[in-house]
């Protein structure tokens, strides 16, 4: 949403949209002349106007709820093309997808409706421009014939204001028109500014009781699952949202996310997290994860050189990797985005396994779509309100 709303505004940013406006003195002055010159054929372009603006602010509502409805559609696609993203296409089912396709197919619907709507009134806005200047050519013809005809106006003076009347209806008629061509800048102005204004209403505020909870010993299993008003990401954005930063021990919560980077250099310096003192409990939980079978493989072991994408480990392997990283050193919590990304089935078990077993020690916060993972961590707890679990309510 905020993406597109410069390029709604880019007609405004070159002056198009205030064109009109600019001419509206010449509007006045036209008149003038033609009510000097012919008198009661002032009527015709005057009438002209007061149509296109009764026709314009008729459709600018619609116009305006359109916009609104296709911006908010749009951010409703990307936001779900995005999900669909981290989801793992070899652990999720067809059928799991199914809701998820079926939001997007909605969405874009919406969107195409919106679309149409908008792109009807902007043609009728187009026709109204065009043909305004011919009505009015005819409404001061056939009121100036008369008058020509009853010796009150010349046939030169039937000319000019014939001129004048074509050129004051067009400029009044876009002087109407202003305010729907300014719509889209306006709508994704406000939309913009209401994201901006959210974002800085919702800032976190560290809290004690989050730290102290933290701090607590023992683990324990959270899912996230979707509910009415919060789907698995934004719970997961809102637990993230609610971590103090005054810990005393940073690497009390640590993060994977969906798509992990790894430091770059030796393989057992990553998973140690460049600790010699952790190195055996790095190749302990190397083993439970299975990446210890990946890692026989490589020529130089666990003192290959790998690259930030995890090369030449493979995506899984990679994936293994920063969650043995993640776990190694005792961490207070470890919160896991999309953890099947990457993964097999197989490799899928052994984390269910992996999971379980740290659970006593650490808190682990799971946010996944796959119900292979779902059904292994049964023991779990469904997550129904991030911020009071947290707080420690939960």
């Amino acid at each position: 949403m905020l993406a597109s709303a410069p390029a709604k505004a880019r007609d405004v940013n070159v002056g198009q949209t205030m064109l009109a406006r600019f001419d509206a003195p010449f509007s006045i002055v036209f008149l003038a002349l033609i009510a000097y010159l012919g008198g009661i054929v002032v009527a015709a372009p005057l009438l002209v106007a007061a149509v296109s603006v009764v026709a314009f602010f008729s459709v600018a509502p619609r116009n305006r709820a359109a916009l609104e409805q296709e911006l908010r559609a749009g951010a409703q696609f990307e936001a779900g093309v995005t999900g669909l993203a981290n989801t793992s296409s070899n652990t999720t089912r067809l059928s799991s997808l199914g809701s998820v396709f079926a939001r997007l197919a909605y969405a874009r619907s919406v969107q195409s409706n919106a679309n149409r709507t908008t792109q009807n009134v902007s043609t009728f806005q187009l026709d109204l421009l065009q043909s305004g200047a011919l009505i009015s050519t005819v409404g001061v013809v056939w009121l100036g014939a008369e008058a020509v005809l009853a010796g009150q106006m010349t046939t030169g003076g039937l000319a000019a204001c014939t001129l004048l009347g074509s050129r004051a209806a067009s400029q009044l008629v876009g002087i109407a028109a202003t305010g729907l061509r300014a719509q889209p800048a306006a709508i994704a102005a406000v939309q913009s500014k209401a994201v901006l204004e959210t974002n800085e209403g919702t800032e976190r505020r560290p809290s004690l009781t989050t730290t102290e909870y933290l701090q607590t010993a023992g683990g324990g299993l959270w899912l996230l699952e979707a509910t009415l008003n919060q789907s698995p990401s934004e719970k997961l954005e809102a637990i993230i949202g609610h971590l103090p930063r005054n810990l005393a021990d940073p690497e009390a919560v640590r993060i994977v996310p969906a798509r992990p980077r790894l430091l770059s250099g030796r393989l057992m310096d990553c998973l140690s997290r460049l600790d010699k003192a952790l190195e055996v409990q790095a190749l302990s939980l190397s083993r439970e994860v299975g990446l210890d079978n990946l890692v026989c493989r490589l020529t130089h072991g666990y003192d290959t050189e790998l690259e930030a994408s995890g090369r030449p480990l493979s995506d899984g392997g990679a994936k293994r990797a920063a969650i043995v990283q993640a776990f190694t050193g005792n961490p207070k919590m470890v919160i896991l985005e999309a953890p099947e990304a990457c993964l097999d089935v197989e490799a899928l078990k052994m984390l269910s396994a992996f999971l379980l077993a740290h659970s006593d020690d650490v808190k682990i916060v799971v946010q996944t779509s796959s119900e292979d993972l779902r059904n292994d961590l049964e023991v779990a707890t469904r997550l129904e309100n991030p911020s009071n679990w947290i707080e420690g309510l939960e």
